[in-house]
């Protein structure tokens, strides 16, 4: 039994691995954010998309 449930468990953390690297994968063909840190001078709208940010871009632009 013990055998069969941790069959189980590996199919299911594969299957879950697949799962989200496609999710990851679709975002990214969309041009969509998909988390972590937000880069300086962006900010991410109601559609998870990177948009300019007016308030920090001068500082970024000033900076490089």
């Amino acid at each position: 039994m013990e055998t069969f449930l941790e069959g189980m468990a590996e199919y299911y953390s594969a299957e879950l691995s697949e799962k989200v690297i496609r999710g990851i994968t679709e975002n990214a063909l969309k041009c969509k954010y998909n988390g972590g840190v937000v880069p300086l001078g962006y900010v991410v709208d109601e559609e998870h998309h990177l948009q300019i940010d007016p308030l920090t871009a001068p500082a970024v632009l000033d900076a490089f």
